[in-house]
């Protein structure tokens, strides 16, 4: 387990975001990732700022949970009738009354890339950094939905809080980090279960992906997403919006 001391965690509203990186904002540091929600129901969103406006996993509190381009992404490839949705899955079973596990976002150190001139967050909060761990392990971010009526959960072996995020309805978002070991053998297994097919890269349209690249492994796995950061390196440029 690593030493240093996790940043504080963050307590967002209906409608808020939790954001928190890898890493060093001035050094080797990984995506900022956003798990955020709606204003006026209780549909929550995972993704990386620099391509949160592309594609997302959405947790629609109707169950309908998949990871998909967004409409006005779609809209700029011209799909057409095409479908945007990636893929489509039944929500968890409840690992504990009210609780569900619902994604996984798995950092690994080896994964961390020079940093770039993010612009700060136009919406209220911040972006949290978390030390990294040594080579060889990573950082494990997992997302739980509490149902408004649930039970107290007791945690282990966790080394922090990033956020809990309130939904209108009385539910919630908890993001707790632990450190994971990570070792070559270990992104291996999990890059095939993973599988080819599910690394996104950054567009080649706007950004040349062998100058730029951006790329996130994902699957499921029990009605969990499981999202891999597989690095980062973009230009001082690039939008960020949310």
């Amino acid at each position: 387990m690593t030493s240093l001391q996790p940043p504080p965690p963050q307590v967002v509203p209906p409608g808020g975001a939790i954001r928190f990186a890898v890493g060093d904002p001035t050094g080797l540091r990984s995506h900022t990732w956003v798990v955020r929600s709606a204003k006026n129901n209780d549909d929550v969103y995972i993704g990386t700022r620099v391509t949160m406006g592309d594609v997302k996993v959405s947790l629609h509190a109707s169950d309908t949970w998949r990871l998909a381009l967004t409409a006005e992404e779609a809209l700029r490839r011209q799909l057409g009738e095409e479908d945007r949705v990636f893929t489509r899955w039944v929500p968890p079973e409840q690992i504990a009354p009210g609780w569900r596990r619902a994604a996984s976002i798995m950092v690994p150190t080896s994964s961390l890339q020079p940093a770039w001139n993010e612009k700060p967050p136009r919406r209220p909060g911040r972006i949290a950094f978390w030390p990294a761990p040594p080579l060889g392990r990573a950082l494990a971010f997992e997302v739980m939905i509490r149902e408004a009526d649930a039970v107290g959960l007791t945690v282990n072996d966790v080394i922090g809080t990033a956020g809990e995020l309130s939904l209108p309805s009385g539910r919630g978002v908890w993001v707790l980090a632990d450190e994971v070991a990570a070792d070559e053998g270990w992104l291996a297994g999990l890059r095939n279960d993973l599988g080819p097919e599910t690394v996104l890269v950054n567009d080649p349209t706007r950004f040349d992906p062998r100058e730029n690249p951006s790329a996130l492994g994902w699957g499921v796995t029990d009605g969990r997403v499981m999202m891999l950061d597989l690095g980062l390196v973009v230009p001082a440029a690039w939008p960020t919006v949310h």
